[in-house]
């Protein structure tokens, strides 16, 4: 981790016609850094996400990803995040290695022998090599979302976004994604959304509780307890 920030949000809100998903949010997230976003079901973490992710405009406010505005260098922004959602973006009748070289398109990507050297090394990683031909459809749930993270990761993304990736894993494949995170952290900013508390001290160098929309507080992962975090998300 270092003392660049890659991600700088300053009084961000959407509103929904009269509901606010994210009100006056404000953070700074450093390069090397992983940030992981701690909330209640509803609190504003997904569409945080998203708007980093260029999925959603925001109503109100000002984000820069490596000192480009969002609002204006959003074709470029892109091309520095990878964005894992809570469903799949994988096509079901296509194979996973299908599925990654599609996605691969719309990255400039050098060459078809580079291209097929991160795919390798991506699945290798995710352990996920000998599932590469069977269609997506067939999978397990771990095994997909492991596939859909290589699609994320495909252009080599300076920042990761994943929205709740530990949701509905087997144990296996929350070990390989745990151990994935701390293989590839030092050269990638990582922002991360759970309820999982637990999760959240083990994984991350600093975290955010999102309540109603509002971030409450940010800690460092050594300040994390339970009973404080219960306290905020019940204030």
């Amino acid at each position: 981790m270092t003392d660049e920030t890659s991600i700088d949000i300053e009084n961000l809100s959407k509103r929904y016609g009269y509901t606010y998903a994210l009100r006056d949010v404000t953070l700074k997230i450093l390069r090397g850094e992983v940030f992981v976003l701690l909330g209640p079901n509803g609190s504003g973490k997904t569409t945080l996400l998203k708007i980093l992710g260029t999925l959603v405009s925001p109503t109100s406010g000002d984000i820069n990803i490596y000192g480009l505005d969002l609002k204006t260098n959003g074709r470029e922004i892109r091309q520095k995040i990878g964005y894992l959602a809570h469903d799949s973006f994988l096509y079901r009748d296509l194979t996973g290695e299908e599925n990654i070289r599609f996605y691969s398109q719309f990255y400039n990507l050098s060459s078809k022998e580079k291209l097929q050297e991160r795919i390798n090394e991506l699945l290798n990683l995710l352990k996920i090599t000998r599932w590469k031909h069977e269609s997506i459809k067939n999978l397990s749930r771990g095994l997909q979302k492991r596939f859909d993270l290589v699609r994320a990761l495909i252009h080599d993304p300076a920042i990761l976004l994943l929205d709740e990736p530990f949701s509905s894993l087997d144990v296996l494949s929350a070990n390989i994604l745990k151990e994935f995170i701390g293989n590839v952290r030092e050269n990638k900013t990582i922002v991360v959304s759970t309820h999982d508390i637990d999760l959240a001290k083990s994984l991350s160098d600093r975290g955010g509780i999102l309540v109603e929309g509002r971030m409450r507080q940010v800690f460092k992962s050594s300040e994390i307890t339970s009973a404080g975090v219960k306290a905020i998300f019940e204030m």
